[in-house]
């Protein structure tokens, strides 16, 4: 992913649904309708979720802004979570191989499942430079 890019929740939407098409689990609305597992802000409700759901924020974390004489850049943080609804073993390495092309400026937080969390837990960070003119 290039720097030039404005990176937006619809375009991380695309980008991760083409990546993970085969990884993502399922939606299951009340009408049966069935789609894959990637939504924009939260789950959405009234819904059955089976196997790999991603959650991508509205708006990316500010992690700092710096004015320069001719324009503004800054510094951002998208926060993805990726959840196994089924909590079966998902190849972590797997994912991550293909997340680490979306871009070379990434962290990532693995959580397994447990007492205090429901579901294993994979919390990709992107970092983003844009500029404002």
């Amino acid at each position: 992913m290039s720097d030039c890019i404005t990176i937006d929740s619809c375009y991380l939407l695309h980008l991760l649904k083409d990546l993970l098409f085969d990884e993502l689990g399922t939606y299951t609305y009340t009408n049966n309708f069935q789609t894959k597992a990637i939504a924009i802000g939260r789950t959405p409700e009234d819904i059955k979720c089976q196997g790999l759901e991603v959650i991508i924020p509205k708006l990316p974390d500010l992690i700092s802004s710096e004015r320069t004489s001719s324009n503004i850049v800054e510094k951002l943080k998208w926060k993805i979570f990726i959840y196994d609804r089924n909590d079966t073993i998902v190849d972590i390495n797997k994912l991550l191989n293909k997340l680490k092309n979306i871009s070379s400026l990434y962290n990532y937080i693995y959580i397994p499942s447990s007492n205090t969390n429901k579901y294993s837990t994979l919390v990709f960070n992107i970092i983003h430079y844009q500029t404002h003119i």
